[in-house]
């Protein structure tokens, strides 16, 4: 019984960390569009370099989510690009693909945040 109560419990995380993330893309689209409606927007990781592309961060809490061994950031020719980017994020948030980032930045050290 206590390990069917451990997986449940492990379950529940899991599905509570996709939400979270899921949210967070959410508001991210959200802040995109503010955006593109002349809205100044504040505290998001969204950088434009000199060759116009476009680098952003993806956060859960304070910690930038490792998408890719190394890689921190998405990258993007255009605002539209980006938001596409951020909707297959969702997507690959269901289908479990992000799982072990989410667990690896749940259990970050504080010092390593």
């Amino acid at each position: 019984m206590g390990s069917q109560q451990s997986a449940q419990t492990t379950d529940r995380s899991i599905v509570r960390r996709r939400n979270k993330l899921k949210a967070t893309v959410n508001q991210q689209i959200k802040n995109i569009d503010r955006l593109r409606g002349g809205k100044r927007i504040t505290g998001e990781q969204l950088v434009i370099d000199r060759t116009g592309a476009i680098h952003f961060r993806l956060r859960c809490g304070p910690n930038a989510l490792q998408l890719e061994s190394g890689c921190r950031k998405l990258k993007a020719d255009t605002l539209d690009d980006l938001v596409e980017q951020l909707e297959q994020m969702k997507i690959i948030v269901d289908m479990g693909g992000l799982d072990q980032a989410l667990a690896a930045v749940a259990e970050a050290a504080p010092s390593d945040r």
